[in-house]
C-alpha cells in the first residue's frame, strides 16, 4: 500500500459508464499540487476542501484504486479499511469557537447523534446553532442550554458536537463520566455475591449470574467506550483552545 494525505484544492469529473452500463465518477482531483485520477462508483463524492487519504496503484503516480475522506467518512477500494488505520482518531474532528448569535429550532424528525445512541436526544427536536464563523447542528438538550450571547468552542464531527465547552461558565456539555467502574465493580460484587452466598433468592442462579454479568460486561463496555471517545474530544479541544490563546 502506497498511501498518501492530504487536502484537495481541485476537482472535476464526469461520469461515464462501463462495460455492464454501470455508471461511476472519473475524477480528476488536485493534491498538494499533485494530480491524481479516481473512477468511483456509487453515492460518493469528492469536492474541494476535502482532507483524504488514498492509495495509488503500485507502477503508476496518479491513479487512486482505494480512498477515505476523513472528515466525511467515505470510502471506497478493496484497502479502504487499512487506510483508516493510518488515520487518528482525532483527524475527523474540526474545531469552532465564538459567541453564538443564533439558534434555530427543528421538528422535522432529523436528528443529528454522533455519541451515544442511548442519550435522551430525539423526540425529533433538533436546532441549528449559529456562531460568528460558522453553525453546527445540535440536539434537544444542546439546543435548549445554548443560549444566544453564550461564549463557547466545539469540536465537531460531521457537523454534530461531540462536546461542546461553556467558556462563560466552564463547563462541558457531552463529556462521559467513568461509569463503567462503577460497571465493573458491580460485575465483580454480584458474581463474588452469587458464588460464595449460601442461598440466594433465584430458582435459577446460574442463568440469572450469565444474563446479569453479560448485561453489565456490556453495559462498561458501552461506557468505556464513550469515555474513551468524548476523553479524546476534550484533549483535541484544549489543544486547540491553547492555540486559540497563543495566537491572541
Amino acid at each position: 500500500m502506497n498511501p498518501i494525505k492530504g487536502t484537495i484544492t481541485k476537482c472535476e469529473f464526469e461520469t461515464k459508464y462501463d462495460a455492464d452500463g454501470i455508471s461511476y465518477k472519473d475524477y480528476v482531483i488536485i493534491v498538494d499540487n499533485k494530480k491524481y485520477k479516481a473512477q468511483i462508483k456509487g453515492q460518493i463524492y469528492l469536492s474541494e476542501g476535502m482532507t483524504v487519504i488514498m492509495d495509488i496503484k503500485p507502477g503508476t503516480a496518479m491513479e487512486i484504486i482505494a480512498g477515505y475522506c476523513i472528515k466525511e467518512g467515505y470510502s471506497w477500494g478493496r484497502t479502504a479499511g487499512q487506510l483508516k488505520k493510518e488515520c487518528s482518531s482525532t483527524e475527523k474532528y474540526e474545531f469552532i469557537e465564538g459567541k453564538v448569535v443564533e439558534k434555530k429550532k427543528s421538528t422535522s424528525g432529523s436528528i443529528y447523534m454522533n455519541r451515544s445512541a442511548l442519550s435522551n436526544r430525539g423526540s425529533g427536536v433538533s436546532y441549528t446553532i449559529l456562531l460568528e464563523n460558522g453553525d453546527f447542528h445540535a440536539t434537544r438538550d444542546e439546543g435548549e442550554y445554548l443560549q444566544v450571547g453564550m461564549n463557547i468552542a466545539a469540536v465537531l464531527d460531521k457537523n454534530s458536537p461531540v462536546i461542546i465547552f461553556d467558556k462563560d461558565a466552564n463547563r462541558y456539555l457531552g463529556l462521559s463520566k467513568p461509569y463503567f467502574i462503577i460497571f465493573l465493580l458491580a460485575i465483580v460484587a454480584f458474581n463474588a455475591y452469587m458464588y460464595f452466598s449460601p442461598s440466594t433468592p433465584f430458582k435459577n442462579a446460574k442463568m440469572v449470574l450469565i444474563v446479569t454479568t453479560v448485561f453489565l460486561a456490556l453495559a462498561c463496555l458501552l461506557s468505556f467506550a464513550t469515555y474513551r471517545v468524548t476523553s479524546s474530544a476534550k484533549r483535541f479541544l484544549l489543544s486547540k483552545l491553547n492555540v486559540s490563546k497563543h495566537e491572541e
